[in-house]
């Protein structure tokens, strides 16, 4: 299944890339810390589950290799807190914390890419 939604920006200067799919495997029956207004509105399909997926968002490389992602987070209008929007995810949680761990893979990459280039030069 597609995208529900992606988002694009800065954040602190870097390019980042959202990306929100449908979770389909889960479900807050799953949990016991909703009531039944919230899962009423869950039959509705007012809100929902999603994975979110943050890669840096540099051209030429593959949002797998470079981000993070996290399952089964809300999304939509749940009864009783404000809705929950690209918008929302994107700048205020879960992906401020996501951004930080894709970093950590961007320097990681880079360290390998830069050891396999000093050894290749070497040869």
């Amino acid at each position: 299944m597609g995208d529900i939604d992606t988002w694009r920006g800065m954040i602190s200067g870097i390019p980042i890339r959202v990306d929100i799919d449908p979770d389909d495997g889960t479900t807050p029956l799953d949990s016991e810390c909703y009531g039944a207004d919230m899962l009423e509105a869950w039959q509705r399909e007012e809100w929902r589950y999603v994975d979110v997926t943050v890669s840096l968002d540099i051209p030429g490389i593959d949002r797998d290799v470079i981000g993070d992602s996290l399952c089964a987070v809300e999304y939509g209008q749940i009864p009783g807190i404000p809705e929950i929007t690209t918008e929302t995810i994107a700048t205020q949680y879960p992906v401020p914390e996501m951004i930080d761990q894709a970093m950590v893979y961007a320097a990681e990459l880079h360290s390998r890419l830069t050891a396999i280039l000093t050894t290749w030069e070497a040869a």
